[in-house]
């Protein structure tokens, strides 16, 4: 960009190196001589967008002040990737008496049979070091303003008993809970559901192939980080350590391999879409690109072994454990 020449980009090079762009035809130069000091803003002669999701008012924005965004383009736009998971995770603030806080969790919304559920690790509502008495959320209240939004409460006690729902055969023993839920309607979340499930109750594999050490995305909030602006998580990558879906040593969880931190307890365990897909026909293969559903196969936890942090290896519990956690309606709620 030396100099501020014009720069022409081949199209073959752009589709490689920048697919999510879409081309405006016939492909012309590109000029970026008017922007040297932020060369990915690329402009199309004619004043045509390169990057039609974002827009501004007005063509001639002053330098170095960022454009304004059409929120309602981006969250429907494939390259935006305004995902509905993003609507189905909050962070989680969780207090005691006095409004005195505890620490900082993830959690997320789960529907079914039309009752809606907050999602969590058991030790973000009861451990031995503290017993917060409520969690704060923080919700959109639009889904194409991402700025705006709500605090919303969730109490854990109603008297002395607890709120939540454990599992009906080993409460203290699965790091998972479910809280029954209402919200207003002007709070927009998009909650899993089972059918976001890869896993059925006869622990079938529901026709995906999950190779060993498949790639995963984990949805949260280390160390209380987040778009504070957006109130959007961040996205970690990692990938399956132990053989998925065998349960880890006989216990209803698997190994996950991922740089995670305090904070992302409760986050949901994606498999990570493959964008493609192999087509078998008579003679040979065809391998056509299909972006695949990212099923929720699991909860975070934790580390799997304190002593053994430098092995970035985490617990993560079977996400069909809240199907049965809902279904039993159990409340415990003691050490």
């Amino acid at each position: 960009m030396n100099g501020h020449k014009r720069t022409s980009f081949n199209k073959t090079y752009l589709n490689i190196f920048a697919p999510q762009i879409r081309f405006i035809e016939p492909f012309a130069d590109v000029n970026l001589s008017n922007y040297p000091s932020n060369p990915c803003m690329i402009h199309a002669p004619k004043g045509k967008l390169l990057f039609p999701q974002y827009k501004s008012t007005s063509m001639e924005k002053e330098e170095n002040k960022i454009p304004s965004l059409d929120y309602e383009t981006l969250a429907t736009s494939n390259w935006g990737g305004m995902s509905d998971h993003i609507f189905a995770v909050s962070q989680v603030k969780y207090k005691k008496e006095g409004n005195t806080l505890c620490g900082n969790a993830t959690g997320f919304f789960y529907m079914h049979k039309e009752q809606l559920y907050f999602i969590t690790n058991r030790h973000v509502v009861i451990d031995k070091e503290f017993q917060p008495d409520k969690l704060i959320l923080n919700l959109h209240i639009d889904k194409n303003d991402l700025t705006k939004n709500r605090v919303f409460p969730i109490p854990l006690y109603e008297g002395a008993e607890p709120t939540w729902l454990e599992h009906p055969n080993a409460a203290k023993n699965i790091d998972v809970v479910a809280l029954p839920v209402e919200i207003p309607s002007t709070i927009y979340v998009t909650p899993f559901s089972r059918e976001d499930f890869i896993i059925g109750r006869d622990r079938n594999i529901q026709s995906v192939h999950v190779p060993i050490g498949d790639d995963i995305l984990i949805i949260g909030y280390p160390e209380g980080l987040y778009d504070s602006v957006h109130n959007t998580p961040i996205i970690r990558r990692g990938s399956l350590a132990s053989v998925y879906p065998l349960p880890y040593q006989d216990k209803l969880q698997f190994l996950i391999d991922a740089r995670l931190h305090n904070g992302t307890s409760g986050s949901p365990v994606l498999l990570k879409a493959s964008r493609l897909t192999s087509l078998f026909y008579a003679g040979g293969r065809s391998v056509t690109e299909h972006p695949s559903k990212r099923y929720l196969i699991g909860i975070h936890s934790g580390p799997y072994d304190g002593n053994m942090e430098n092995l970035n290896l985490h617990i993560a519990w079977f996400a069909e454990l809240i199907s049965q956690i809902v279904d039993s309606k159990r409340n415990v709620g003691c050490l």
